[in-house]
């Protein structure tokens, strides 16, 4: 069953004003104004993902983090940064609301191989039209769909790039599986369909910036979609992706080199 509240955007506080639409639209390069339908979605789903970056460098840094959406606001479509999955889903969560979506945060877990049961972090979305949802997803580090993603159990769908697999499972709730030439069908994350206020994100992103146990505070990371390309940075270690495989990588780099990368390819700076 799938839960739809359309409440929480009452809850969660004010809409934009149509000057911060616009402003956050130009800041994605899409142009106003923009419809509520699957067709604009995946525009704005996209266009996020090529002109705002993943960054951590405030975590980094020892700045704290806000999820106030005057301060999300501020840091990102106005001073030009980027952030982690709870500022940016937070961020396009309100825009959503905003433009008039039908729109459910969910609270996921983020799978790897050593680690099936790893603690709720990452924020995600159901986008709703009709009887039917769609998952986006603009704040995620590594590969990730995208397109938006129809919430449908043993279907594979595919974005342009890879494919993705969704089930139910009695633990995990929903899991995703993500199909590249170097793994087959592996588990990327997990979720349930219980909705998520803003404030629900106030936790998971403490556990981000703070616990010895968050790969977010570990090293610098910072990371944007090009077209068919990506490009990465951890720590001193730079990665360029095409279609998902590694085509290009630099470790090593000096302080300097991270920063030109961060400025001419990540736009941070």
């Amino acid at each position: 069953m799938t839960y739809i509240c359309t409440k929480i955007k009452h809850i969660n506080g004010r809409c934009m004003t149509d000057t911060e639409i616009g402003q956050y639209l130009t800041r994605i390069h899409v142009e106003d104004p923009v419809s509520v339908d699957l067709s604009s979605l995946r525009k704005l789903q996209w266009a996020h993902m090529q002109t705002i970056a993943f960054e951590n460098l405030d975590i980094i840094q020892g700045i704290p983090l806000s999820l106030n959406r005057d301060d999300l606001f501020r840091k990102i479509v106005l001073n030009g940064r980027g952030g982690v999955c709870a500022e940016l889903n937070g961020l396009f969560n309100w825009l959503l609301e905003s433009l008039g979506y039908d729109v459910t945060s969910y609270l996921s877990r983020i799978i790897s191989e050593q680690n099936m049961y790893p603690l709720r972090s990452h924020r995600l979305m159901g986008v709703h039209f009709e009887d039917r949802t769609w998952l986006t997803d603009v704040g995620f580090y590594f590969e990730h769909h995208r397109q938006p993603i129809l919430l449908q159990d043993g279907v594979s769908q595919y974005d342009g790039i890879h494919r993705y697999f969704l089930q139910k499972e009695c633990i995990h709730g929903w899991i995703m599986r993500h199909e590249r030439e170097d793994r087959k069908w592996h588990a990327e994350l997990s979720f349930t369909e219980e909705p998520q206020l803003d404030v629900d994100f106030v936790a998971p992103l403490y556990y981000s910036q703070y616990h010895p146990l968050s790969p977010t505070n570990k090293c610098l990371k910072g990371s944007i979609y090009a077209g068919e390309e990506m490009h990465l940075i951890k720590g001193n270690e730079y990665t360029k992706t095409y279609h998902g495989k590694t085509v290009f990588r630099e470790t090593e780099l000096s302080e300097e080199d991270v920063e030109k990368i961060f400025k001419t390819i990540l736009k941070i700076g």
